[in-house]
């Protein structure tokens, strides 16, 4: 009787541990060194810094000799983007960074390296190597580059 008890205590306990370990259908956080290059009308940022992909959000830290510029939360199924610890609509942001003409969840498209269905000349977007979005008529330039490791 106290074998099955500590038996079946023992399972419990082990199989509460392999979860945490072994949960093979989460999907795993991806972080990259990366260079950044961030610019609009509105605002410029350019440095090394941190791409970091989750199942929640899209992070960008940009740092520039050390001093961080930017901390940007591009939260995929939110309707949120969050500079540092202050939050807005993607709409707001897409009309304010980037055009009123764009729709509201192309930075989540582009920052997720979805496909664009934006058909322009002025417009270059390439997911080859890191994120390259480009609007001369706009005059926006979002890349981002990995650093070798």
């Amino acid at each position: 009787m106290k074998i099955t008890i500590f038996v079946t205590l023992l399972l419990f306990f082990m199989s509460g541990c392999s979860q945490k370990y072994f949960n093979l259908t989460k999907k795993k956080e991806v972080s990259k060194s990366s260079y950044i290059v961030f610019k609009t009308k509105k605002t410029r940022f350019a440095g090394t810094g941190f791409y970091k992909d989750t199942p929640e959000y899209v992070q960008l830290q940009i740092y520039s000799t050390g001093v961080p510029l930017a901390n940007l939360k591009f939260y995929k199924k939110k309707d949120l983007i969050c500079e540092g610890i202050k939050c807005n609509k993607r709409r707001w942001f897409t009309d304010r960074f980037l055009s009123p003409s764009y729709p509201k969840d192309l930075i989540i498209k582009i920052m997720t390296k979805q496909p664009i269905s934006l058909k322009s000349k002025d417009i270059k977007y390439s997911t080859d190597n890191g994120i390259y979005f480009k609007d001369r008529k706009n005059r926006i330039l979002i890349k981002i580059k990995d650093l070798k490791q």
